[in-house]
């Protein structure tokens, strides 16, 4: 069980022995949505309560002012809060990397962009309602995963050149690649390289890590000769601004 699971699982617990019918929110919410968390989950489970309770929470259970009454969902037979609450309330909460992965992968599964730009105006004053504006303003459902939301962050604080996100280039064989990041100007291309592309069921669908690294050596090799630059790099690089900068210099990108 990996710990998006044990999270989930740990939510559904409280539930389970709760006297009241909790209303799941922040962390709890997202994981519950399915949404990606970089970083460890929490050790306690996030729920909504009344005002008047003063946000009383326990060792398990932390509890959040309901302030403006939010819009809810059953999830996995759970109540939540929705989908657009729940990106708004991580991204006024939490760090720039994690919202942004958390915004990216909700507009990437649904057609929320309206329902966000709804929710964050009724974030109150003086309760990081610029910075869930400012996370919902570059939310971009292109990204396809925490890496690629968390490089554009990195790439933002340090003054990299916005890319163009999933640009696709003809396949020799028929059909097309689509990349990570593209610099049309310069003709550079950038990917995030995780390990789950080389480890994770889902993605591998029965194929050897070395059959993997054949085939994406062949998949760069065509890339590259419809480029001027390729760039690749890891969570680590991806984390530090100073060396994705290092990264993107080296395969010619200039600003």
């Amino acid at each position: 069980m990996g710990s998006d699971e044990r999270y989930r699982t740990l939510a559904r617990a409280v539930a389970t022995t709760s006297a009241q019918e909790l209303v799941f929110s922040h962390a709890s919410a997202a994981a519950l949505w399915q949404l990606p968390w970089l970083g460890r989950w929490p050790t306690t489970v996030h729920v909504l309560g009344p005002v008047a309770s003063g946000g009383r929470s326990t060792s398990v259970v932390q509890r959040h002012a309901v302030g403006v009454p939010p819009r809810l969902e059953r999830v996995e037979g759970l109540t939540v809060t929705s989908l657009g609450r729940t990106v708004v309330d991580v991204a006024r909460l939490g760090n720039l990397e994690r919202a942004v992965a958390v915004a990216d992968a909700a507009l990437h599964r649904y057609e929320i962009r309206e329902a966000l730009a709804a929710e964050v105006e009724l974030v109150p004053m003086r309760h990081g309602s610029a910075r869930a504006r400012y996370v919902v303003g570059i939310a971009d459902g292109l990204a396809e995963s925490p890496g690629e939301s968390l490089s554009r962050v990195t790439m933002m604080r340090a003054g990299v050149p916005p890319p163009v996100l999933q640009q696709e280039f003809p396949r020799e064989r028929g059909g097309v690649w689509a990349v990570d990041f593209w610099w049309p100007e310069q003709r550079i291309i950038g990917e995030f390289d995780g390990k789950g592309k080389y480890l994770d069921p889902q993605l591998t669908r029965g194929r050897s890590a070395a059959e993997i690294v054949y085939q994406e050596k062949l998949r760069e090799d065509e890339l590259r000769r419809q480029s001027e630059g390729f760039a690749r790099w890891e969570w680590r690089v991806a984390r530090d601004p100073a060396a994705l900068v290092r990264r993107l210099r080296s395969s010619g990108l200039r600003w």
